[in-house]
């Protein structure tokens, strides 16, 4: 398998176990759903821009998926153990808290 489908099945997999659909999709990342399609089966090699708006709309980091990369099934089910099961705007509010805590940290070094 081509590294565009490898791509495009570990997108997909990441996708469906958020319960959301392609055209959600499109729609958080700004990309049209046809192109979402055609990038899942493959079909399409997508910018790296393009792969930023996918990962930050499904809540990824770039690493996790890549790492989906090597093997959809070897990719952590979610970026973090603590974004589990909680909502998108808790899910910010800790990214901003674990950010604050870093440079707090780095502050009084």
């Amino acid at each position: 398998m081509d590294i565009k489908s490898r791509f495009g099945k570990t997108i997909r997999l990441f996708r469906k176990k958020r319960g959301i659909t392609q055209e959600k999709l499109g729609e958080l990342s700004g990309l049209h759903t046809n192109y979402i399609g055609g990038m899942e089966r493959g079909e399409r090699n997508p910018s790296l821009e393009t792969i930023n708006k996918i990962t930050r709309a499904l809540d990824l980091s770039l690493s996790d998926t890549f790492a989906g990369i090597d093997g959809p099934e070897q990719a952590r089910e979610t970026p973090l153990p603590y974004s589990a099961d909680i909502s998108p705007e808790d899910s910010e509010f800790l990214k901003d808290l674990f950010q604050k805590l870093i440079e707090w940290k780095k502050g009084s070094s």
